[in-house]
């Protein structure tokens, strides 16, 4: 069996919650500084749902985040409903600003841009399944390894960097795109191409690893795949709203992975192993 196993990047392999919630924080301490905000951590609920909304709106999780700093504004200076504050925002052009809110806005955004610059950190094990995925790969049961993510090209890149995913070749492909049930097939045909020509009627698996059930889980089952589902601390642990959500199985941490693969017949030794 020839296997393709495509991991989506942000929130699996790497904590990207802990670096925007530093970030947004950030943000919105501009806006209590100025006094249109009492606590910061109370607002971040505010701040989430309305960078939800504009996800929606865009269809990228990475947009241009100055509109979520002028959403804020219009929502907590002239009241907005968080539906209003977004359209707004969307709508929005120099000669309408308020003067006064002009300098808050920019020192919000200004703030963010430069939360998000930090790195986020590989959560405990990515690394270490990484490398048992690569090493159990052989020429009879050769195994690819994609990363997919909506995620900003530059943001992406001094992740890869700080981390050194690249040189140390823990991934065959890399793919950056808005998600869909056509860029999860595309990542697979990626991965597929890469592996060694097929022989006989053997068959290629694709598995996808994501923590959203909606942008991941969905996409990786409409799209024919196998789907494992690691919740983060972003979204919690979701619930299948449809079938399409529901996902082959379900892990609290990447340790947790080589289990589940051989589940499939794809034989990963369990790191307890590999490090003893």
């Amino acid at each position: 069996m020839r296997v393709v196993i495509i991991f989506d990047a942000d929130n699996t392999l790497w904590d990207t919650d802990s670096v925007f919630r530093a970030a947004q924080l950030a943000m919105l301490n501009v806006f209590a500084q100025a006094g249109l905000v009492k606590s910061p951590p109370t607002e971040l609920r505010t701040l989430r749902a309305l960078d939800e909304e504009f996800i929606r709106l865009t269809g990228r999780a990475e947009y241009d985040f100055r509109i979520l700093a002028i959403a804020l504004a219009q929502h907590y200076v002239r009241q907005l409903s968080l539906a209003e504050a977004a359209q707004c925002a969307l709508t929005y052009q120099p000669e309408m600003a308020i003067p006064v809110l002009a300098p808050i806005v920019d020192a919000a955004h200004r703030a963010l841009a430069e939360g998000l610059r930090a790195i986020p950190p590989l959560f405990p094990d990515a690394e270490g399944v990484l490398k048992a995925i690569r090493a159990a790969s052989s020429p009879d049961r050769p195994i690819v390894t994609a990363l997919f993510t909506e995620g900003s090209s530059e943001r992406l890149q001094r992740i890869l960097m700080a981390h050194r995913l690249v040189e140390r070749v823990l991934f065959d492909t890399i793919m950056i795109a808005p998600k869909s049930v056509t860029a999860w097939r595309e990542a697979y045909k990626r991965g597929a191409v890469l592996l060694p020509s097929q022989v006989g009627q053997e068959r290629t698996l694709g598995i996808v690893v994501g923590d959203s059930l909606r942008r991941d889980i969905v996409f990786g089952n409409q799209a024919g795949m196998i789907t494992v589902y690691k919740p983060s601390t972003y979204q919690g642990l979701e619930i299948p709203q449809t079938p399409d959500e529901k996902p082959f199985a379900v892990i609290s941490t990447l340790a947790d992975l080589p289990a589940v693969l051989c589940r499939l017949d794809v034989e990963v030794p369990p790191l307890a192993k590999l490090s003893g």
